[in-house]
């Protein structure tokens, strides 16, 4: 009788043991599926954050000014023994945009600008035009226009706070031909040195904060390219303007052919023309059929962009 107690007790004290074992099992399951729903909710229940955040993102986004992919022929301002409406009829018929050059190597510049006569810095050539003028009628012919811009300011100017002032109007300059109707202004500073890169910069950041829409390159000069920290100068350069360019119309004498300078300085250069999206900028050439044969080395190593010096 004892015995048999025994084992209905034994049995009652397992049968007892295993409920508290599945109810704690089921518990922590319960606690689980609870959690795993808290969080899902948690997660659905910050759409306006992450929506802030999207937002942030696509206003930056919306803020990098685009750069036109150009190919860009030369149309001079300004030209002895023609007009510039016979020019501008004579570019080839494949054309879609042009390449016009604002000032001369030496600074002068090749329109009439309104900066100019409250500034006794700017020279102008007797001859020169309203920019709008210009712009007007390449528009007409629904050609886009890349301008280039030479900096001579750092050819002699050794005072460092007169040169600071003649950069500031050099900005200008650029500022005022985006409001007359040129699509971005390409920068040729050839030299510059590798020490001017800051100032350069800071021409670029100057005229986003005047003109915020303003598409500015710079073509590299060749003490940025010969540079011990080239790469590290380039890049700094990049985040600062909305282009770079490769300069071509400069070959060296001891080069054999401006063919030959071409193709194999694009060769060496063809991955950070394609990483950074360099424009090339390219000799005028002496006829059309040299010009095409400049453009057929360009794009035979996947450069999308080029434009050809008017000057």
């Amino acid at each position: 009788m004892n015995r048999r107690r025994y084992k209905q007790s034994n049995h009652r004290k397992r049968r007892i043991k295993n409920i508290i074992i599945f109810s704690a099992i089921a518990a922590v399951l319960i606690f689980t599926v609870f959690m795993i729903a808290g969080l899902s909710l948690s997660e659905k229940t910050k759409p306006t954050e992450f929506g802030d955040d999207f937002e942030q993102k696509e206003t930056k986004a919306e803020k990098i000014r685009t750069v036109q992919k150009v190919n860009a022929y030369p149309l001079p301002l300004l030209e002895d023994g023609s007009s510039f409406s016979s020019r501008l009829s004579a570019t080839n018929s494949d054309a879609t945009a042009v390449c016009v050059a604002l000032n001369k190597p030496n600074g002068t510049l090749q329109y009439r600008s309104e900066l100019a006569s409250s500034l006794s810095y700017l020279t102008l050539e007797a001859d020169a035009s309203a920019l709008s003028r210009y712009t007007e009628a390449i528009s007409d012919k629904e050609l886009y226009t890349t301008a280039i811009l030479y900096l001579p300011t750092f050819n002699d100017t050794e005072n460092e706070l007169l040169a600071d002032v003649e950069l500031s109007i050099w900005g200008s300059i650029v500022c005022e031909a985006i409001r007359e109707g040129v699509g971005d202004v390409l920068l040729i500073a050839p030299s510059a040195s590798e020490d001017d890169v800051d100032k350069l910069c800071a021409v670029a950041d100057r005229i986003h904060v005047t003109e915020k829409n303003a598409v500015v390159g710079l073509a590299l000069p060749q003490s940025v390219l010969d540079a011990e920290k080239s790469s590290t100068l380039i890049d700094t350069l990049s985040k600062s303007f909305d282009y770079l360019a490769l300069d071509l119309t400069s070959p060296p004498e001891d080069e054999t052919t401006v063919l030959n300078y071409i193709e194999e300085t694009v060769s060496d250069m063809q991955l950070q023309l394609m990483y950074y999206e360099m424009r090339v900028l390219l000799p005028r050439g002496a006829s059309s059929e040299e010009l095409a044969k400049f453009t057929e080395i360009v794009t035979k190593y996947n450069i999308k962009s080029w434009q050809a010096l008017p000057y």
